[in-house]
């Protein structure tokens, strides 16, 4: 085991000992190895795993001295920070939570700064300001009241309702500089304060047990979204909830935490993937109302959503690019977000003569604008709206006799994806990755349990891109979202 840690190759000054005797690998001083294994976790390339018990008492004491011997001080992480952050307050919440009594309460780290009761704080994803009422320290199961948390701190803060598990906060007195702090806090690599979280990969309806509780289970998930940020929740057209997730593992585990928790034995059926609307082809559409005339251009893009908007003002600009953002969240074919597409504006406007354009009543002319010209331009080609599906890499392990019983199984999922085969040194046991797409991994796991009568496992499926649909495909989706199918 010694051996191979000192093989990984993490870290130059390790590799040189190895390579310069690999017999005696096993003799490089052990303060050596520390100082390299330091230096790689600070750096984020290694993640210490301490494996006991806090109920028994199992590996407390190591998992301690593991924090004060490899992680890094707060005093140094405060240097690391921007320096217009350093002698502010600068913190994340790594937990938001619904308390019963006290509404939103949020489980945060400090970095920089003196944080105290009645703060006020901006939240640099919402770009709100708003004012702690207390801070709490976590004391076993009971939460005592704080007089103030300074560099490396953990504290919970109550009374800010906007804060989630993942903001970056710092003190109010910053408001003006947000633009510069957004970009510095998604640019600095070394502390890594952002958290980011992809949208949910599979859904599901959702339902109450009996109508009387059916507003109780949407409080408890709602409760459960403040949680967990990769768990959504919204209603359907039809006024049913529909919950979202990373994999229908983690739905089900919420819906065991219902029941156990809360006593809700809830009903989650429909599960289904989280396909993306995207177009095929360029479309254009030129539409006038009494403030001017919008042409509009919607053209296929390798990734994400490009928006440009000429020929209006940069106030003008603030109000319309939010508009488009919010016409392309639902999408018009079954109402999935539209991605990989480039949005052209051009305005030709006749704005008042008044100098204060564009004024509160001008803003939401503006935005109907926007929204109705691109309503009108999907209704006029929606010919042209097609889907994405995610595409997952999935890796398998067995023992070589089944290895091809297992393949045969996977081709059929992986609609014409490439996969690779590689064995073991004896040849006693094969690794298979590739790619398929998502909705078709849904039984995986236990189709390959079943073939190699429990002897092989599925290692991994994780989500790496969306590809298009072919038409056909995408038609068969969209006729089974309408028939309720999905």
């Amino acid at each position: 085991w010694y051996q191979r840690r000192v093989r990984a190759e993490l870290d130059e000054e390790m590799e040189d000992w190895y390579l310069a005797d690999e017999c005696e690998a096993e003799r490089v001083p052990h303060q050596d190895v520390s100082r390299c294994l330091k230096r790689q976790i600070e750096q984020g390339r290694v993640t210490p795993v301490c494996v006991g018990s806090g109920l028994v008492g199992v590996g407390v004491q190591e998992c301690l001295q593991l924090i004060i011997d490899y992680l890094p001080s707060p005093l140094t992480a405060v240097s690391k920070l921007p320096s217009i952050m350093q002698d502010a307050v600068c913190g994340v919440v790594f937990k938001s939570s619904l308390d019963p009594n006290r509404g939103v309460v949020c489980q945060s780290r400090v970095y920089s700064g003196t944080l105290t009761p009645r703060s006020k704080l901006l939240n640099l994803r919402c770009n709100t300001v708003e004012q702690v009422s207390n801070l709490l320290r976590v004391d076993a199961d009971k939460l005592v009241v704080q007089g103030e948390c300074g560099p490396g701190g953990i504290t919970v803060i109550s009374g800010c309702k906007h804060l989630r598990t993942g903001d970056v906060f710092v003190a109010a007195s910053l408001t003006k500089r947000v633009k510069d702090l957004n970009e510095l806090v998604q640019s600095n690599n070394t502390l890594k304060l952002t958290m980011s979280y992809g949208n949910p990969l599979f859904f599901c309806n959702v339902e109450a047990p009996d109508a009387l509780s059916n507003d109780r289970l949407e409080k408890v998930l709602t409760a459960m979204t403040f949680e967990d940020p990769t768990l959504t929740l919204k209603r359907s057209e039809t006024g049913e909830l529909v919950l979202g997730g990373t994999g229908q593992l983690h739905l089900s585990v919420v819906r065991d935490r219902i029941r156990d928790e809360h006593g809700l034995e809830c009903k989650a059926y429909k599960f289904r993937v989280n396909y993306l609307e995207t177009v095929s082809d360029e479309m254009e559409y030129l539409y006038s109302c009494d403030l001017g005339e919008l042409r509009l251009t919607i053209s296929p893009s390798q990734s994400g959503k490009e928006i440009t908007v000429r020929g209006v003002s940069d106030r003008v600009r603030e109000v319309v690019e939010p508009a488009i953002v919010s016409s392309l969240t639902i999408g018009p074919l079954i109402g999935f977000q539209l991605t990989h597409c480039q949005i052209v504006a051009s305005f030709s406007l006749h704005p008042p003569t008044h100098s204060k354009f564009p004024s509160k009543e001008d803003k939401k002319q503006l935005t109907t604008m926007v929204k109705s010209g691109i309503k009108s331009l999907f209704s006029e080609h929606m010919s042209l709206i097609t889907l994405c599906e995610p595409f997952a890499e999935v890796a398998i392990e067995g023992p070589q006799q089944h290895c091809s019983a297992i393949i045969a199984d996977f081709s059929l999922r992986s609609s014409g994806c490439e996969h690779r085969v590689s064995f073991s040194e004896g040849g006693d046991w094969f690794t298979l990755t590739g790619e398929a797409p998502l909705s078709k991994l849904s039984d995986l796991g236990s189709s390959v349990r079943q073939i190699s009568r429990g002897s092989a496992a599925v290692l991994r499926v994780e989500m790496v891109r969306y590809g298009s649909m072919e038409p056909g495909d995408a038609r068969q989706v969209v006729q089974m979202f309408k028939d309720g199918v999905i």
